[in-house]
């Protein structure tokens, strides 16, 4: 019989994809559930659409924008108590009468007990008390049990946040899988509703949450450490696997949408999306812009969001100053410090080279890769996620900053990129390759056969089937 299996949060698309690939293998029975997130990235439209509209970032409508697609029937969204009963409905569709109403009939107690318990603890917020160790549900008990030498207290509010979370419904669901697949926070769901059969997939989670002392971080430390395996998707992070005493893991790559290949017709895509375009060199940067004055910061402080695209400006500076060059630098209007950067491009003096662009779908993006010389990704974690991924398969080059120390450790082979930590070092390739133009188009091949034999989706098939199988 096939493995049924649930996929809980979807940030970054990454529970659609590996869904997706899943079910078009046919091995397993795969849904997605996500619960009260919207934001367009994770959103399948975004992926598998040919999205070329502007749409509200966090709560698109796209029952009214003009693309031709259809959700497939797997994956649920929505506002928690919504999705929860669509899903719940399709499950128990059916059952006969007399199980529906004896079903019904527990959920009702349980959102009684649920809503008495809510209410007296938003009570006892005000008195900010701490909950004796025998009142503690099992999600807390087995926390202060498997990290016994660390300080872990909690207060009513913290048990108030659990209870909010409680959902009678969820525990009814998981009944009806044999594996719950959780992504990013939403680990803590099957701790939460006393399900133990689950994996865990971090996508940058197991950087610093765990060891946050609030509400998320506690539960996502003792889900970590109570999983039956984490996936891990970023080397920088390895080094904390041990700190959450997670007892099976392994290295697994984001997944990459494969539908979209590169547009052939490229002298016509550049006259389409650049009019009058008397560009020399293309270079696309599309991460977030989110970057500090790295001399500045303290070592407290957390560098995980950071994607250093000042570095990049700046090294592009210079690039321009010592080549005379006319790049094109086309980057993205998305992130904590688009103003910043705005701002420090026009002190650069570089702002006739720079198109800013919103947001785009995975099939636009495809387009502006088509264009572009170089890709150009993050340069401070030393670990790469899709965007590098996405250069390597489509065979274009890509500049980020790689370790290849933790590197090793997920891959028997670095992937053959563009390696650069620092502005000068930025220029200085940039230079080397604007000169040797064979150099990319050998760099963008190697990068091809190293996606398909390192990174490919027959290969996260691979490791997520071997990892179901032991289940």
């Amino acid at each position: 019989m096939k493995k049924r299996i649930l996929h809980i949060g979807n940030i970054a698309n990454n529970a659609y994809l590996n869904a997706k690939i899943l079910n078009q293998s046919g091995n397993t029975i795969n849904d997605v559930l996500v619960m009260d997130y919207f934001h367009i990235m994770g959103c399948p439209e975004w992926e598998d659409s040919k999205l070329n509209e502007d749409i509200n970032e966090f709560n698109p409508d796209w029952k009214t924008s003009k693309i031709n697609f259809s959700r497939p029937k797997w994956y649920y969204q929505g506002k928690k108590n919504e999705v929860l009963k669509k899903i719940l409905k399709d499950k128990i569709g059916k059952k006969n009468n007399s199980e529906l109403f004896v079903f019904n009939v527990k959920l009702f107690l349980s959102k009684f007990i649920n809503t008495c318990l809510n209410s007296f603890f938003s009570f006892n917020t005000i008195l900010k008390l701490r909950v004796p160790n025998y009142l503690l549900p099992f999600a807390y008990k087995s926390l202060k049990k498997n990290f016994p030498n660390r300080k872990i207290n909690f207060t009513f509010k913290d048990y108030l946040h659990l209870i909010q979370h409680y959902k009678p419904e969820i525990i009814v669901l998981f009944k009806f899988y044999d594996i719950i697949h959780c992504y990013g926070t939403d680990v803590i769901q099957p701790l939460i509703h006393n399900c133990f059969k689950y994996v865990c997939y971090e996508h940058g989670t197991l950087r610093s949450i765990p060891f946050q002392n609030n509400f998320y971080g506690k539960l996502v430390l003792n889900s970590y450490c109570m999983t039956k395996h984490l996936f891990i998707t970023n080397s920088d992070t390895v080094k904390n696997v041990k700190k959450v005493k997670c007892k099976s893991y392994s290295f697994i790559p984001h997944p990459i949408n494969e539908k979209w290949k590169l547009d052939k017709n490229i002298k016509k895509l550049k006259t389409k999306l650049f009019k009058n375009s008397k560009n020399d060199f293309i270079l696309f940067h599309p991460p977030r812009q989110h970057w500090e004055d790295m001399k500045t910061l303290d070592k407290s402080y957390d560098k995980s969001w950071l994607k250093g695209n000042d570095i990049f400006y700046r090294g592009v500076k210079n690039f321009i100053k010592k080549t005379d060059s006319n790049p094109l630098i086309i980057t993205v209007e998305w992130g904590k410090k688009v103003n910043e950067s705005k701002e420090l491009v026009e002190q650069l003096g570089i702002t006739s080279n720079v198109k800013w662009i919103k947001p785009q779908s995975i099939f636009m993006m495809t387009k502006y890769f088509s264009i572009s010389d170089i890709i150009v990704d993050q340069f401070i974690l030393g670990a790469f996620g899709s965007i590098t991924a996405k250069a390597l398969f489509h065979g274009k080059p890509v500049m980020t900053y790689i370790d290849p120390k933790s590197i090793k450790g997920f891959f028997k082979t670095i992937p053959p990129i563009i390696n650069a930590g620092n502005s000068k070092q930025i220029s200085s390739l940039l230079i080397k390759f604007y000169k040797n133009r064979g150099y990319l188009k050998d760099l963008g091949f190697s990068g091809k056969k190293w996606y398909e034999k390192n990174h490919s989706n027959r290969v996260i098939l691979e490791k997520l089937n071997l990892v179901y199988n032991k289940i």
